[in-house]
């Protein structure tokens, strides 16, 4: 660790929408905080910035290189000890996982539109997009759409507003929405698109999105202290609220710890399970998401996992209204960390895992 300084922070400074857009689930768009010459720091003062002057901060990060694997919690006079964080957006690489067992399977092909497997009004003009355009995020849709009457409510009384949308309103929306021609095929971060997926799947398996995916994460994937969130279960505080069975599960409900999250980062990175690593395959170009200087870099989108070429990194971030994460792995390095943060973005001096996530991977690959 290195001393705790004070830092004097300048101006602000807006990460660019194409590379945070992702942190947020919904209704977040950017973040602005004050930095001053961010990029120069390292792990350690990343870490020390966002903790400093903030007895709430609870930091908890963990890695493997090659057989090594470790964990540590950062925090004012914090114990080294396993704490539940939302993971928020990673949980869409679970879905992932989810529909490249069904591909395994035969259950599933990414070339089918949508239709084939929901019972969705017959369209003349136009077609619904496939499931390969739902996983990388290019099928136009939009990161999600207004339900007034839902989501204002749960808004008005400090709720996630997404956590009230029912599947009927989803099925609504899907047959409504005529996608824009221009946006089809384009890079468009979709929380609504990934929960179409999670309609797909529970109309595969007939059984809920959340039987499934407790089913896989805990029974395929050994994770056992992992679960959607909702159920007032958890060491910390400020969780989601989520309706049972919400149409946006699939996109950002996964609770998770340090632990679990070093499982999931082991499996991704070995390789020995099958439909994981179809998940890295790259299915899309994305051009021009990137902020060098925090060596993030969004050069080709898998399945919802985002593919750095430059850097030979697999990673995906995630944030809700309290928490932020990162994991982030090269495989022919066999290095890999996670960030599990309880802290919301844009609060002040935090660093988000999204920048401290790569700055570790760096300086990891360069003690090799």
């Amino acid at each position: 660790m290195v001393k705790k300084r004070k830092r004097r922070f300048g101006k602000y400074f807006l990460i660019m929408i194409g590379i945070f857009g992702i942190c947020f689930f919904g209704y977040h768009q950017f973040t602005a905080w004050e930095t001053r010459k961010l990029w120069i720091l390292s792990f350690d003062q990343m870490v020390e910035s966002s903790i400093e002057n903030n007895s709430d901060a609870l930091i908890t990060v963990g890695f493997i290189n090659g057989e090594e694997s470790s964990w540590r919690v950062y925090g004012q006079n914090r114990a080294q000890t396993v704490y539940d964080y939302e993971v928020g957006s990673i949980t869409k690489t679970m879905t992932a996982a989810l529909v490249a067992k069904a591909i395994v399977e035969n259950a599933i092909n990414l070339n089918d539109t949508i239709d084939v497997y929901l019972p969705l009004k017959s369209r003349q003009d136009s077609s619904y997009p496939n499931i390969e355009a739902l996983l990388t995020h290019t099928s136009g849709y939009k990161a999600y759409y207004f339900e007034w009457d839902t989501m204002i409510p749960r808004y008005l009384q400090g709720q996630n507003m997404l956590g009230g949308v029912s599947k009927d309103q989803l099925i609504k929306r899907i047959e409504e929405v005529n996608l824009n021609n221009e946006d089809i095929g384009q890079f468009n971060y979709s929380n609504f698109g990934i929960s179409v997926l999670g309609l797909v799947l529970e109309e595969i398996y007939q059984e809920d999105y959340t039987s499934l995916i407790q089913t896989y994460i805990a029974q395929e994937s050994g994770m056992k202290n992992t679960w959607i969130s909702g159920n007032n279960q958890g060491d910390l505080t400020n969780y989601w609220e989520w309706e049972d069975n919400a149409a946006y599960l699939p996109a950002g409900a996964i609770v998770s710890n340090i632990e679990d999250m070093l499982i999931y980062l082991s499996i991704n990175m070995s390789d020995k399970e099958s439909e994981l690593a179809f998940t890295h395959q790259q299915l899309a170009d994305v051009a021009g998401s990137q902020q060098e200087e925090f060596n993030l870099y969004i050069d080709g989108i898998g399945m919802t996992w985002m593919l750095d070429t430059h850097n030979n990194i697999i990673w995906h971030n995630g944030a809700t209204d309290n928490y932020n994460s990162y994991i982030g792995f090269d495989k022919e390095a066999q290095i890999g960390v996670v960030i599990l943060s309880n802290l919301p973005i844009g609060q002040n001096r935090q660093v988000p895992a999204t920048v401290m996530g790569p700055q570790l991977l760096m300086e990891l690959k360069q003690l090799e």
